[in-house]
């Protein structure tokens, strides 16, 4: 079943409509988990990919306060910056020795998990493997 709904999907995995589910939001994710839905993650013997995901901070080269720019960047990267963000995103911070408390278990790495980081060239690559296979895959059944 295709849906772009997260939190369909979710109730649809915690609900047992599906028992399998590929690409689920972490977000909407946990949101079925901490209200007692039964859904777990499984980790790939082959590991998994580390991406930005939603967290890309984006400035305008021609910004009209620079060092204000430069500031709130510094502060994000501070261990008590990346605690208030990744709480409040849902998603575990890439830096260690921040407090996770509120952030989903089920979006942080296993004890031992393999982790290949994903830099801009390998999404751009992998985006148009992804577009190609996911065209002959799906193509018969959006007919």
């Amino acid at each position: 079943m295709i849906t772009r709904d997260s939190r369909l999907q979710s109730e649809w995995v915690a609900r047992g409509r599906y028992p399998v589910t590929v690409g689920l939001d972490s977000q909407s994710t946990y949101k079925m988990h901490k209200n007692g839905g039964p859904i777990t993650r499984l980790a790939a013997e082959e590991g998994t990919f580390l991406s930005g995901g939603g967290s890309y901070l984006v400035m305008p080269a021609k910004r009209p306060h620079h060092y204000a720019a430069i500031a709130v960047l510094n502060w994000l990267l501070t261990a008590r910056g990346q605690e208030i963000y990744s709480k409040g995103y849902g998603a575990p911070p890439a830096r260690l020795g921040v407090k996770t408390e509120g952030v989903s278990p089920l979006a942080s790495p296993f004890p031992g998990e393999k982790i290949y980081v994903q830099d801009e060239e390998d999404i751009i690559v992998a985006t148009k493997k992804a577009e190609e296979t996911a065209k002959r895959i799906f193509a018969p059944l959006l007919k």
